[in-house]
C-alpha cells in the first residue's frame, strides 16, 4: 500500500482558481504551468465579469447562406451584411436578401458614410468600388487610369480598402505605392487636376480628389492601411511599416519601423488606438502609438508570449484575425482548420475554439459576436431556449508531477451548471461527476503524474475551484 514519503511529509493544495493572467500557455513545458494556466482544451472562455473560465455560449442560428460565408460585417446603416465569394447579401428578419455581385474578387472591405437620407454603405473587393443604400447596389463608373501612379494601370477609383477620412472617401489598393482621397464630402468627386478648357474649364481645388505616394521607389508595396490614433499606419511588402500624420495639404510621412510581416491582408485589424496582427514568423504583434505628440510606434509581442511560437508554425495563407471590442476579445484563426484562439484583454489571457468545423467569418454586432462556419450563420447566446449548438468544454489543467509518484486524498470541485450540463473530472483513470455547486471526493490516486481535466456537455458549465490535496509516495 503506497504511504507518504517520510522526505516529503506534508500534504500541498493545488487550488485552480481565478484565471486571469494565465489561460492557454502553448509556450512552456506544461512543468512549469502555473494553477492560473491550462494546458489546452477547447470551447472554454472567460466570463464577461470575472476571472473563471466558462463553456463558450450557445449557438443560435441566425440564417443560412447559399455557400461558404466568407465575411461578415455590421453596418450602422443597414445591419448584418455578409459575403459569400462574390455574392453580397444582407440579413433580413433572419433570412438572407441579395445586394448585388461585388466587383472584385478579393475579401471585401466595408464602412459606412453619409448622414440622414445620403446614408450609403461603400465596399472595396480588389476593383471598382461599391456602394449600397439600401435600395440599389451602384458600381461607380470607372475613373481613367491614373497616369502619374508609378505602379501605372490603376484606374483612380478601385480598391481593396476603403474608409472615410476627414470627410473624404479614402481608397488604398494592394500592390500599389498610392492613397487616394476623393473631394470634401463628395464620394463620387475622383477629379485630379484641371478639366476642359476654355469657359468650360473645371478648375482643379483643394476640396478637390487628392493622392499622396507611400514608399515611393522602395521595394515593395502597400498590403493594408488602417487608422491609429489620429493617424493612419501603412504595412508595405517589403515588411516596412509607415505613418501618415495630419492631412492636406500638411501631410508628413515616416517610415516607423521595419521587419513587420503579416501573413496576409486580412491578418490586420484595427484594436481601439492599436492594430493587431499576425506576422508570418513570429505570431500576434501589436502596433501601438507612444504618445500622440509622438512620432513613433511601438510594434510588441507581449499579448503572444504563451502562443507565438504555436502560432508560427501553424501559419498559412488562410489566417484571419477578428477583433470583437465590446467582448474584449481577439480572434485568431491561423490556418484553415477549426483552431481559434482568442485572447481576452480584459483579463490577460489566452483561450481556445473548436466546433468541429472551421470558423470562416466573425464579427460583433450591438455586444452580440456573430460567427460564420461555412454556409450558416450563428450568434453566441446564453438566452436562447433551443439553441442550434450546444458547445462541448474541455479545460486541460495544470498537470502534478511527482519525483516519483503523487497522490492525491482529496479534491473539492465547485461548479455552476444548467440544470441539464453534465459535468465530470478525470484524473488519469479515475472519474467522477459534479452533480451540484459543490462536489467534494476523499479517494487516493497514485501515479507518476496527475493531469486534471473538466469536461462537460449539454449545457453552460462555470469553473469556481477545483482543490486537489497532492503529496509525494513511496
Amino acid at each position: 500500500m503506497p504511504v507518504q514519503s517520510r522526505k516529503n511529509p506534508n500534504s500541498k493544495d493545488k487550488v485552480y482558481s481565478d484565471f486571469r493572467g494565465g489561460g492557454l500557455n502553448l509556450g512552456a513545458s506544461e512543468r512549469f504551468l502555473s494553477e492560473k494556466e491550462v494546458a489546452g482544451g477547447k470551447n472554454f472562455c472567460y466570463e464577461r465579469n470575472g476571472g473563471r473560465f466558462r463553456t463558450l455560449e450557445p449557438l443560435e442560428l441566425a440564417a443560412t447562406a447559399a455557400g461558404t460565408v466568407t465575411s461578415l460585417y455590421w453596418s450602422l446603416n443597414f445591419g448584418m451584411i455578409f459575403s459569400c465569394g462574390q455574392a453580397l447579401y444582407r440579413i433580413v428578419d433572419g433570412a438572407p436578401v441579395s445586394i448585388g455581385t461585388l466587383s472584385g474578387t478579393d475579401l471585401p472591405v466595408y464602412c459606412d458614410w453619409g448622414e440622414e437620407a445620403e446614408r450609403r454603405l461603400f465596399v472595396a473587393s480588389g476593383s471598382i468600388i461599391q456602394w449600397y443604400d439600401g435600395k440599389q447596389f451602384v458600381t461607380q463608373t470607372p475613373v481613367p487610369v491614373d497616369k502619374t501612379d508609378p505602379s501605372g494601370g490603376d484606374k483612380w477609383n478601385t480598391a481593396n480598402d476603403v474608409m472615410v477620412r476627414e470627410g473624404r472617401l479614402l481608397l488604398s489598393r494592394t500592390g500599389r505605392d498610392r492613397l487616394r482621397y476623393s473631394g470634401i464630402g463628395d464620394p463620387e468627386n475622383w477629379q485630379s487636376e484641371d478639366e476642359g478648357s476654355g469657359d468650360d474649364i473645371d478648375v482643379h481645388t483643394d476640396a478637390d480628389a487628392q493622392w499622396l505616394d507611400v514608399g515611393y521607389k522602395e521595394g515593395g508595396d502597400i498590403v493594408r492601411i488602417l487608422p491609429i490614433s489620429r493617424d493612419l499606419v501603412i504595412f508595405r511588402s517589403d515588411g516596412s511599416l509607415y505613418r501618415l500624420f495630419s492631412s492636406f495639404p500638411d501631410w508628413t510621412v515616416i517610415r516607423v519601423a521595419s521587419q513587420v510581416e503579416p501573413v496576409n491582408r486580412d491578418a490586420v485589424a484595427a484594436v481601439g488606438n492599436d492594430i493587431m496582427f499576425l506576422d508570418k514568423d513570429r505570431g500576434i504583434r501589436k502596433v501601438s502609438a507612444i504618445s500622440d505628440n509622438d512620432t513613433d510606434l511601438a510594434v510588441t509581442e507581449k499579448e503572444g508570449q504563451k502562443v507565438n511560437a504555436w502560432l508560427a508554425a501553424h501559419f498559412t495563407n488562410d489566417a484571419r484575425l477578428w477583433t470583437l471590442p465590446d467582448r474584449g476579445e481577439i480572434w485568431v484563426k491561423p490556418n484553415a482548420l477549426n483552431d481559434v484562439l482568442c485572447w481576452n484583454e480584459r483579463y490577460q489571457g489566452w483561450t481556445r475554439i473548436d466546433l468541429g468545423s472551421p470558423v470562416t467569418a466573425a464579427c460583433e454586432a450591438d455586444g452580440t459576436v456573430y460567427l460564420a462556419l461555412g454556409a450558416k450563420i450563428y450568434r453566441l447566446t446564453d438566452s436562447s431556449v433551443s439553441p442550434a449548438i450546444r458547445p462541448e468544454m474541455e479545460i486541460e489543467l495544470a498537470p502534478v508531477f511527482g519525483s516519483d509518484r503523487a497522490m492525491t486524498d482529496y479534491q473539492e470541485l465547485c461548479v455552476t451548471k444548467d440544470a441539464a450540463a453534465v459535468a465530470e473530472l478525470e484524473i488519469g483513470r479515475w472519474w467522477f461527476k459534479a452533480a451540484g455547486s459543490k462536489t467534494v471526493k476523499h479517494q487516493i490516486y497514485v501515479a507518476d503524474e496527475l493531469r486534471p481535466v473538466l469536461r462537460s456537455s449539454g449545457g453552460t458549465v462555470v469553473l469556481d475551484k477545483l482543490v486537489m490535496r497532492t503529496a509525494e509516495v513511496v
